[in-house]
């Protein structure tokens, strides 16, 4: 075999050796933290600049939350390492089942098809929000 041949092949393999190794290490995902109420609003009124929003819950669960502008239920979830805002018709929220302990809100998108709630069993559908503070009213300032 001729050198050059073999030093184009041993520098592919090492090139390939650390791609691997490089992809594997992005592909861990990085911990993403429970939701807060307080969160939950700062992340909607991100995704939601222009709605005023009346009240939260906040599942048990930390990873999904639910706010209601006017007829629409905002929702905000967890989707792999990160958190995904949606909204939809508050019917739609209010018809959805409970199965098996879940609450399953469907979107039909194909990159966040669905949330997925855990109220506790004795609570009803839809949740009860948690007020909004009023806007512009500071406490303690």
């Amino acid at each position: 075999m001729h050198p050059n041949f073999l030093l184009v092949t041993l520098a592919s393999a090492v090139a390939i050796f650390i791609l691997t190794g490089l992809s594997a290490l992005l592909a861990t995902p990085r911990p993403t933290p429970p939701l807060t109420v307080d969160a939950a609003r700062a992340r909607l009124a991100q995704e939601f600049p222009d709605v005023a929003v009346s009240g939260v819950w906040l599942d048990p669960s930390g990873h999904a939350a639910v706010a209601r502008a006017s007829m629409r239920a905002l929702v905000l979830f967890r989707v792999g390492d990160g958190y995904v805002a949606r909204d939809l018709a508050w019917s739609a929220l209010a018809s959805a089942e409970r199965k098996a302990g879940q609450v399953v809100a469907v979107f039909g998108d194909f990159a966040a098809p669905r949330a997925v709630f855990h109220p506790p069993p004795d609570a009803p559908w839809p949740p009860q929000l948690l007020p909004s503070p009023p806007s512009g009213d500071r406490q303690g300032a």
